[in-house]
């Protein structure tokens, strides 16, 4: 947004600029016209003063202008940058900006976000190839547990209620309802590919999510994962129906 504001606006210097340049081209050469005699009638001094006088008020108010506009791109330049640092930022009704704070509080262990929400999740304690663990509440009404690597993002969630709380909006090519102990699950994706797994069951939101998308097994896999009270390192694949804690 930035980066358009300014170029806008330097594009409104540069019309200005060319209108004010082409006007003082045509005064300086009817002012040349005027002096040397080249049109049918003759102008007396006075007219040329006037002329001379019309050249310096057009340069002046370009140049006026053009500072006014450069001024704008500077000081525009400068609030996206102060918006850019911050979460996020709306506008109230007196145009002011106002700083929204992020609703995702983050915890240190699972059990800490289970004591905010006062719910329980279960999900794995880690999974293969995905180095990074982060647990987060947000407004103690969802957990979120997401697993990271350098290609993939593995975000698990649960909140009260029966909203859709995957946060994912994109359209997929195919959908499919599938049965796990009793419970209708939504999986989506394309070409064999899903990204997202949702379910409602006793009051209580679900999803899985993956941002690259894993196989129909291996999502069916985590969806029984956060249906059960297993805990233990969770190995890709498998049929959830025989899931069981990897022994240390």
């Amino acid at each position: 947004m930035k980066k358009y504001a300014i170029i806008s606006i330097k594009n409104t210097v540069d019309i200005i600029a060319e209108f004010f340049m082409k006007s003082a081209t045509f005064f300086i050469s009817r002012l040349y016209t005027y002096q040397n005699g080249k049109k049918d009638r003759h102008y007396n001094k006075r007219e040329v003063i006037n002329m001379k006088k019309a050249i310096i008020i057009t340069l002046l108010a370009a140049m006026g202008m053009t500072l006014t506009a450069c001024q704008s791109a500077s000081a525009s330049e400068a609030a996206a940058s102060d918006t850019a640092s911050s979460n996020v930022n709306v506008s109230d009704t007196d145009g002011e900006s106002v700083q929204i704070p992020n609703p995702f509080v983050d915890c240190d262990t699972v059990e800490k976000a289970e004591d905010l929400c006062g719910m329980k999740i279960s999900v794995p304690d880690s999974i293969s190839g995905y180095g990074e663990k982060s647990i987060s509440v947000m407004d103690k009404q969802m957990i979120q547990v997401m697993f990271t690597n350098d290609n993939d993002d593995m975000i698990f969630r649960k909140a009260f209620g029966s909203d859709d709380i995957s946060g994912d909006y994109n359209e997929y090519s195919e959908k499919l309802t599938e049965n796990v102990d009793g419970t209708d699950i939504e999986i989506r994706g394309n070409d064999s590919k899903y990204c997202g797994a949702v379910w409602q069951k006793d009051g209580y939101s679900y999803s899985v999510f993956s941002k690259n998308g894993i196989s129909k097994e291996d999502m069916l896999h985590y969806v029984g994962v956060m249906m059960t009270e297993d805990d233990g390192e969770i190995m890709v694949g498998g049929d959830p129906r025989y899931i069981q804690p990897v022994p240390y």
